[in-house]
């Protein structure tokens, strides 16, 4: 499974513990479909860091969207620079 780099966690979420290998294990621990966990992290990924991790999250979920509608959804947003809440 990919995991965001080291990088993509913030001090803040360091000390709260709420950063990116505590959301990957959580969504893990469950029974959740592959395409749909790497679209709910790249989600995730790139409402971090007010959009410092767009690109990575783009790259995470490009290949699934030629099967996956949610998927071909948020990577169409992020490739024509659409709204996401936080930035």
């Amino acid at each position: 499974m990919w995991a965001p780099p080291r990088a993509a966690v913030s001090e803040s979420s360091r000390k709260t513990g709420r950063g990116a290998t505590a959301w990957s294990s959580r969504v893990a621990r469950r029974s959740v479909p592959a395409p749909w966990r790497a679209t709910a992290e790249a989600v995730w990924l790139a409402e971090r860091d007010r959009g410092r991790w767009l690109l990575q999250a783009y790259l995470q979920v490009a290949p699934l969207a030629g099967s996956f509608g949610p998927a071909r959804l948020f990577a169409d947003l992020l490739a024509n620079g659409g709204p996401l809440q936080g930035r």
